[in-house]
């Protein structure tokens, strides 16, 4: 399995959202890609690892004289710069959870932190010590990653987005233990209402356990058993600022007053992590939502308001 590392210009960082939108990355040169590789994304300038996703194509090459042409030969692309090749790609997501600087990246890749222009060329990565580190950031597996790069087949879209729209409600390892963390990052009290009958409220996965397998502290927000009902069923979103948003499904309901309130987020040594952890969901919902099909893949289900609108927010507009 190979990783490449992609450079995004500083001066249109909007490169990546339109590509994440669109399903594809065009290249001003030929690299030796190939499908099913990790693509990871870094933002020049004053630099972030700002996405990951998988190629889901070799490189095509953009000219093609006798043979059929590439659907949307006119993309709108930042800047100026003339494109030769495209890969087509499945995102996973633009919201990292740990966010190195330049010099930790490259040194956990095996470079000298000053060999910062090595960031402004794609260049691959194969050691295994480098892809971890990679998909730490991130917070993913590389079953996470294989699940998403196999999504080209209708099957494996309609499981991906019902595992996004509804969590699965088993019982998982180490739940017990999960819980009583959770309970004490939020002292007894459901994050949005402030209920405390502790008979009433559920730990909660932030990102999902059924994609990502995380039971950490940081992963978990303490909720009444409705309000996490919401939550799993996107009709509820939080933000990493405690910010609520409602579907507009639920105008009519008693849910609807909650909106004007702001969720408690603990102020502990795992804010930082909780805080990515939010904006990572919102990020991933807003690709899911926003996503148009490929070509020879069918249309996605349909996803909530809350979604479609931290897609418009967060990916350009609709």
């Amino acid at each position: 399995m190979t990783a490449w590392i992609f450079s995004v210009s500083s001066a249109h960082p909007e490169n990546l959202s339109y590509g994440f939108t669109k399903g594809y990355w065009d290249t001003p040169d030929h690299r030796d890609v190939e499908e099913g590789d990790e693509l990871y994304f870094w933002v020049a300038g004053g630099g972030s690892l700002s996405g990951v996703a998988i190629a889901t194509s070799d490189p095509q090459p953009i000219a093609r004289p006798g043979r059929p042409q590439l659907e949307d030969l006119e993309p709108v692309w930042g800047g100026t710069r003339l494109y030769k090749d495209r890969i087509y790609l499945e995102p996973y997501s633009t919201a990292p959870i740990e966010s190195p600087t330049a010099g930790q990246l490259l040194r956990a890749l095996g470079y000298s932190e000053t060999e910062t222009v090595r960031l402004r060329q794609p260049f691959a990565i194969s050691d295994e010590r480098a892809l971890s580190f990679l998909r730490s950031c991130f917070h993913i597996s590389a079953v996470d990653l294989v699940t998403v790069g196999s999504a080209a087949s209708g099957d494996d879209y309609q499981r991906r987005e019902h595992r996004r729209s509804v969590s699965e409600r088993v019982e998982r390892v180490g739940q017990a233990t999960f819980r009583k963390n959770v309970m004490a990052a939020y002292a007894g009290r459901c994050a949005v209402t402030g209920e405390a009958v502790e008979e009433t409220l559920e730990a909660a996965h932030i990102l999902d356990y059924g994609s990502h397998a995380i039971s950490d502290r940081w992963n978990g927000v303490l909720l009444r058993a409705d309000i996490h009902r919401l939550f799993d069923a996107r009709l509820l979103q939080i933000d990493a600022t405690g910010g609520l948003e409602f579907d507009t499904s639920l105008e009519a309901t008693a849910y609807w007053h909650l909106r004007e309130r702001t969720a408690f987020v603990p102020r502990d040594a795992a804010k930082a992590k909780r805080a990515g952890a939010f904006a990572q969901r919102i990020a991933l919902d807003a690709i899911a939502a926003h996503d148009p099909p490929r070509v020879n893949q069918p249309p996605r289900a349909s996803t909530t308001g809350v979604a479609r609108r931290a897609a418009e927010r967060r990916l350009g507009g609709a």
